[in-house]
């Protein structure tokens, strides 16, 4: 809602693109974002209007690119019609992980200078999590992108991690300075990946 304007922050500014929202309009803040959220909607359509949502100026190519550059090429080529498969209503013929590589799909195809990620990582098991992220974030490379997740794996590779506890920001820096100052981030880290990622065993792995 803050992002929206749909209340204006207490302290502090939001800028879009270096420009502060509050000189812009509504239709412009809004349109400065591009969501993917936790649960994909899927509608009953081609695969092609799924990630295109209606926009028919899309080129074909442009919709494969971002399926491939989310792990949905295989999906595609494995059927006849490909970009023409119809999916049924609320994905009832695709797999969860799917759903939402689909979502994301249509998330990255929309051009927008912020991309929200809604613990769209969630349903994708790490290997394809990592691959989805280097493809993704090279596309997305000059954009700014934030991510909400419940996985120390995901946020790894955030520039700049936010640890929220009942609603409120308790901690912020990068991985490793959260590990010395951060309890609350420390018992997630070894609680989701042992007690080899406080001694920085995992550390290099992961990032």
């Amino acid at each position: 809602r803050l992002l929206l304007a749909l209340y204006s922050p207490d302290t502090g500014s939001i800028y879009i693109d270096g420009t502060d929202y509050k000189t812009l309009s509504h239709s412009e803040i809004r349109s400065a974002y591009s969501t993917a959220l936790q649960r994909g909607m899927i509608f009953e359509g081609t695969v092609y209007d799924n990630v295109t949502m209606g926009n028919s100026d899309v080129k074909r190519e442009e919709v494969f690119q971002a399926l491939s550059d989310c792990m949905m090429s295989d999906f595609v080529n494995s059927h006849e019609e490909g970009l023409d498969y119809v999916l049924v209503g609320l994905g009832q013929n695709v797999s969860g992980g799917q759903k939402q590589r689909i979502n994301m799909a249509r998330t990255v195809l929309r051009k927008a200078p912020v991309y929200i990620f809604d613990d769209s990582f969630s349903a994708l098991d790490y290997l394809t999590e990592k691959k989805i992220q280097k493809r993704l974030f090279e596309r997305l490379r000059t954009k700014t992108k934030i991510i909400i997740t419940q996985r120390v794996s995901t946020a790894l590779s955030a520039d700049r991690i936010y640890v929220m506890d009942k609603g409120a920001v308790v901690a912020e820096g990068t991985h490793k300075t959260l590990l010395e100052s951060s309890e609350i981030y420390r018992e997630i880290c070894v609680s989701q990946l042992g007690k080899e990622c406080v001694r920085g065993e995992k550390t290099d792995e992961k990032n």
